[in-house]
């Protein structure tokens, strides 16, 4: 009953936390003033329980959430890039978002542009939109700088090299199953010197919070092409942003 309670919320949730950056990232006004929502609050609680096991793009995107909640823009960063490394297109959108407002890096549109489109490669409806926004207001050599840029970023965050290297952490983590599924892991990791995150053992099931819909050990959580399907369905739904409006 357990189980089947957490994946009913699954899907709603996962669905949610798809679409924070725009509700974080988007104006500085708008961002503090999501910062008091309490569904901004229960999402950033739910990324803090959700495990990330053999998930490094959820990691980076969640920490990095965590980190850009509390203003601590250059750690935001450095998880976003971490989450960008493995394929994950909300640290990728987020990058350019911060390197358009200068958050935790000075200012500059022309590689804001690049992560942005980087972001929008599979075609996202707000990804593409936000992209397409932006580029907008820059001047055609601005635009033709972000070309350059975009295609360095390409070399190592691109779906053609990120995708495989998570794939290959799945399949790492797929071979990590037991049969008693015992251990818990809050998706938190410790990060050496070298940046190699540590994998703890996979999170029980009475304390388990999952992104997958279907449960931790679906098979969308694990088989890259089921995995990479299930992102895109929840990657490419749509969330309104309303005006900002005054607390009496």
């Amino acid at each position: 009953m357990l189980w089947e309670q957490a994946y009913a919320h699954s899907a709603m949730r996962s669905s949610f936390l798809a679409t924070l950056a725009f509700l974080l990232l988007f104006g500085r006004s708008q961002a503090d003033d999501s910062m008091d929502s309490e569904r901004v609050r229960d999402a950033l609680h739910d990324m803090e329980m959700t495990s990330t096991w053999y998930h490094d793009d959820l990691f980076g995107e969640y920490a990095g959430f965590q980190h850009y909640a509390q203003k601590q823009y250059k750690d935001a960063l450095h998880y976003f890039e971490l989450g960008a490394y493995y394929a994950d297109k909300p640290s990728q959108i987020s990058i350019g978002l911060m390197y358009l407002k200068g958050e935790g890096v000075a200012a500059d549109p022309v590689t804001a542009l690049a992560w942005l489109d980087l972001a929008a490669e599979r075609g996202y409806p707000m990804y593409v939109a936000t992209r397409d926004r932006i580029r907008a207001t820059l001047t055609a050599d601005q635009r033709t700088s972000a070309v350059e840029v975009r295609e360095r970023l390409a070399e190592r965050y691109a779906d053609a090299v990120a995708k495989p290297r998570l794939a290959e952490e799945l399949r790492a983590g797929l071979r990590q199953k037991t049969g008693s599924r015992t251990g818990f892991d809050t998706g938190v990791r410790i990060l050496f010197v070298d940046g190699d995150p540590q994998h703890w053992g996979p999170p029980s099931p009475l304390d388990m919070r999952t992104a997958c819909p279907r449960g931790f050990w679906s098979d969308e959580c694990w088989k890259p092409e089921l995995y990479f399907a299930m992102r895109d369905k929840q990657l490419s739904a749509t969330v309104k942003v309303g005006p900002v409006e005054e607390q009496k």
